[in-house]
C-alpha cells in the first residue's frame, strides 16, 4: 500500500497517526496509535511524538512509544508540479494591514521590538486528495520536516517546516535563529529591516539558554533556502549543564521570537488580544521525544488544519518599527504558496 493509499485509509478509519519526513532523510516514518484515546505530557518525560501547542497552557498531545506501532516508506517518485499563486483578496488584505499598522503603532510607542502577526485562509480540497497532497510535500521541500498528523479528537494537520527548534541527544543540542524572508533567487540581499529582526531573535535564544548550558556556539548568519523562499539563519549549538531537562531547554525557547516576539510576554498577550482567531497548533512544535535518547522537535509553520474539504492555512511574519505594511503583506501571500499551491490537486 502506497503512502497516499494509506492516509485515506487511517484517517477514514479514524485513527490516530502521524507520517513524518524529516529535513534530507530518504525515508518516511509512519506511527500509527494502537488506541484512539488522547495522550497528553505534561513532563516531557515520556518517548514517543508529540504535537504542542503555541499556547504553552494548553494540552501537548503524545503518542507514546508504549502504544505506537511503527513502519518506513521509501520516498515517492518525484512528479513535476506546476505552481499557481493562490488566496489574494481585498477583504483580507484590509484586515491584515490594520493589523499590522496597530502592531507597527505599539511597537513604536516603546512596548515591544518585535510582534509576530498571523492570519489564516481558507480553501476547499477534495478528500481524498489529502495524501496526494502530501506525497507532493514531501517531493517539493526535501530540506524541510514535512508531516501529516491526525487524531480523531483533535482534528487533521499537514505542514512543510523548515525551522527546527530544538535537536537534544544526551546533555548535547542544536537549535537555530530564522528570520526574514523573501523569494529565493540566485543573488539575495538582505535589508536592515530582516538583518535586524533576525539578531532579535538570535539574541533572545542566547539570552534564554545562558543560565542551562555549560557551553554555547553560535554560528555567523546565513541565508536558508525553504522551497522557493529563502530566510536568514542562525546555528546554535551546546551543552546542558547541571539537572536541566529536556522540558527546561524547549520552553527556554518555546515560543521563539520567530514567532511570537520580543519581550515574549507582551508579545503572547497582544497576539491573544488582535489577532482574532485561535493559532492551536500553529507556531508550536511537533517531532519525537526522548527515542533513542534523542529529541528532536520543530516549530509548526507552513501547516494547515484539513477539515471536512476545507483547508485552513496559516502564515505570519515578524513586525518591528521598520515594517512596511504593503511588503508584510507580500510576505504572507508568497508564504500561501507552500502549500496552497498543491491544494488543487
Amino acid at each position: 500500500m502506497n503512502i497516499s493509499t494509506r492516509i485515506h485509509t487511517l484517517v477514514k478509519d479514524k485513527k490516530a497517526f502521524v507520517f513524518y519526513k524529516k529535513p534530507n532523510a530518504t525515508r518516511i516514518h509512519l506511527i500509527t496509535q494502537k488506541d484512539n484515546r488522547l495522550h497528553t505530557t505534561t513532563s516531557y518525560s515520556e518517548s514517543g511524538f508529540v504535537m504542542a501547542p503555541f499556547d504553552s497552557d494548553n494540552e501537548t498531545i503524545l503518542f507514546p512509544e508504549s502504544l505506537a506501532e511503527y513502519f518506513e516508506f521509501q520516498l515517492p517518485e518525484k512528479r513535476k508540479i506546476v505552481f499557481e499563486p493562490h488566496f489574494k483578496s481585498d477583504k483580507e488584505k484590509r484586515q491584515h494591514t490594520a493589523l499590522l499598522d496597530k502592531t507597527i503603532a505599539f511597537i513604536k510607542n516603546g512596548n515591544a521590538a518585535k510582534i509576530v502577526c498571523s492570519r489564516y485562509v481558507e480553501k476547499e480540497y477534495q478528500k481524498e486528495s489529502v495524501g496526494v497532497i502530501y506525497e507532493h510535500l514531501v517531493q517539493s521541500y526535501p530540506e524541510a520536516f514535512v508531516y501529516f498528523w491526525s487524531h480523531p479528537k483533535m482534528g487533521t494537520w499537514m505542514g512543510a517546516t523548515p525551522e527546527k527548534l530544538v535537536k537534544i541527544k544526551d546533555t548535547s543540542f542544536s537549535t537555530m535563529s530564522l528570520a526574514g524572508t523573501q523569494l529565493h533567487a540566485l543573488t539575495i540581499q538582505w535589508g536592515a529591516k530582516e538583518k535586524a529582526e533576525q539578531e532579535i531573535v538570535t539574541s533572545f535564544i542566547k539570552k534564554r539558554l545562558k543560565p542551562l548550558v555549560s557551553k554555547l556556539e553560535v554560528s555567523k548568519a546565513f541565508t536558508k533556502r525553504a522551497g522557493h523562499l529563502a530566510h536568514i539563519c542562525t546555528e546554535i549549538n551546546g551543552n546542558l549543564s547541571g539537572k536541566n531537562t529536556v522540558k527546561d531547554l524547549i520552553f527556554s525557547l518555546h515560543p521563539t521570537p520567530a514567532v511570537a516576539g520580543v519581550p515574549r510576554p507582551i508579545s503572547i498577550e497582544f497576539i491573544k488580544k488582535n489577532e482574532g482567531y485561535n493559532r492551536s497548533f500553529y507556531t508550536g512544535f511537533i517531532g519525537e521525544i526522548n527515542r533513542n535518547s534523542e529529541t528532536e522537535l520543530y516549530v509548526n509553520l507552513r501547516c494547515m488544519q484539513l477539515n471536512n474539504g476545507m483547508a485552513k492555512l496559516f502564515v505570519g511574519g515578524g513586525i518591528t518599527k521598520d515594517s512596511v505594511p504593503e511588503r508584510e503583506w507580500r510576505e504572507t501571500v508568497e508564504k500561501t504558496a507552500v502549500l496552497g499551491k498543491f491544494i488543487s490537486y
